[in-house]
């Protein structure tokens, strides 16, 4: 028995280059996998306790466990995809295998190349970010009304899977309340002279109706007798002036040719009301005419604004900065759709792999710690960037020489062992 006792070391020994062989292999193979991270084997000798009275320690050979440093990035790098990103200093991207995500469901990847996902059927399809593995990216929701992230970082219950598709994410129209419109009126013009701005709004009832919801407002100066003073009157395109009850407006300008008085008042914005038909709606707004001037040159429009907007479908999504996701919609606004999670433990290289881009908590990895991307600079977030597989080529293929090596030295030991223990089989027959 002491004899073939003899065959362990060299047979523990191939059996642990093998294993080695298998984690180049794997490193190779994910050389071009978006936050792989590359495996070392280490090897540990196996000696066998006295038992049974025996007076020594038997030699059984090496054996070999792989430990992966996921704390040690790969290189990032831009790119051209909307979709991509990547995490630079201590955090993971949050990921679930499930639509509805739980504790046992949580897995973490610095794999930041995503994609949309149909989920479901006809009418009760939505489409997701999903990874690599097909784990889908969860996030905070942003909440349109209030102009803000429903950010909870004390547990993984306020994180959801980022939906991405028209129907979880419309852009409502909103209606005109505030105009700035600011022009020049020739100082030259003469009495009763008119110049006409048209103001385009939006009455904020939306598309749906099938009638476009942008309205035209347009303001008539015309030259009053006094030096610098114009009549104002306001109108709308298939619609009825409600406010100012009184016009024209008087507007005047100093001797400088800057506006003065507009009402008869310090120059102000001045309360719009107007009454529209087809469809039946009013919309008021403020009209603000600071800025404009009287000058020798001729009439002209220098600037105008106006808020509001008409609804608007998604079109795209992008990564933004903080992690946000952008959408881009049809109206020509963007908006934010939710915030990318992050997260980190205290001993990431205690987690559990799950595959070979992801993992999971453990039990000697320490708790999950969430991340705000605004709140933080222990992590920052890059969009249209990837982390690439931290894979040394040069290093693999030094590695597979040594095992290599070290494997064929087994194979020559278990070989002499062999031959050995025949000799004595044939001397003791």
């Amino acid at each position: 028995m002491v004899a073939y006792s003899l065959f362990s070391p060299a047979v523990s020994a191939m059996r642990a280059q093998s294993q080695s062989f298998q984690n180049i292999s794997d490193n190779v193979a994910n050389s071009q996998t978006p936050g792989y991270k590359a495996g070392q084997v280490r090897f540990q000798e196996m000696v066998a306790g006295k038992n049974g009275g025996s007076s020594y320690n038997s030699l059984m050979g090496a054996r070999a466990f792989q430990q992966v440093f996921r704390e040690r990035e790969g290189v990032v790098t831009s790119s051209e995809r909307a979709l991509d990103a990547a995490l630079s200093g201590e955090g993971f991207f949050v990921t679930s295998t499930s639509l509805t995500p739980r504790s046992d469901s949580i897995e973490l990847t610095d794999a930041g190349r995503f994609n949309p996902t149909l989920v479901g059927e006809g009418a009760n399809s939505q489409v997701y970010l999903t990874d690599i593995k097909g784990n889908y990216l969860l996030g905070w929701p942003y909440n349109p009304d209030t102009g803000t992230f429903d950010i909870s970082t004390n547990s993984t219950s306020s994180l959801s899977p980022i939906r991405i598709d028209q129907e979880g994410n419309a852009f409502d129209a909103v209606a005109t309340s505030e105009a700035a419109l600011q022009i020049n009126l020739p100082a030259t013009a003469a009495a009763g002279d008119t110049f006409d701005f048209d103001i385009p709004i939006f009455d904020g009832t939306g598309d749906a109706d099938g009638v476009n919801d942008t309205r035209q407002v347009i303001t008539s100066f015309t030259k009053a007798a006094g030096t610098n003073v114009w009549d104002m009157t306001i109108s709308g395109t298939g619609g009825t002036v409600t406010s100012p009850a009184v016009q024209p407006v008087q507007v005047e300008f100093d001797a400088n040719g800057r506006i003065s008085l507009v009402g008869g008042a310090a120059e102000a914005p001045i309360n719009v009301s107007i009454n529209w038909g087809a469809p039946a709606v009013t919309t008021a707004f403020t009209l603000d005419l600071e800025g404009s001037t009287s000058y020798a040159d001729g009439a002209n429009q220098l600037d105008l604004r106006t808020d509001g907007n008409t609804d608007g479908v998604l079109s795209s999504v992008r990564f933004g900065e903080k992690g946000n996701v952008i959408g881009i919609f049809s109206n020509g606004l963007d908006r934010p759709l939710a915030r990318v999670a992050v997260a980190d433990v205290v001993e990431p290289n205690r987690l559990l792999a799950s595959g070979q881009t992801h993992w999971r908590v453990g039990p000697n990895s320490g708790d999950l710690n969430l991340i705000d991307l605004d709140n933080t600079s222990r992590v920052f977030f890059a969009g249209s960037a990837i982390e690439l597989s931290n894979t040394d080529l040069g290093t693999e293929f030094t590695n597979m020489i040594i095992t290599q090596r070290a494997y064929s030295s087994a194979a020559t030991t278990l070989k002499t062992v062999d031959e050995m223990v025949r000799t004595a089989t044939e001397l003791k027959s």
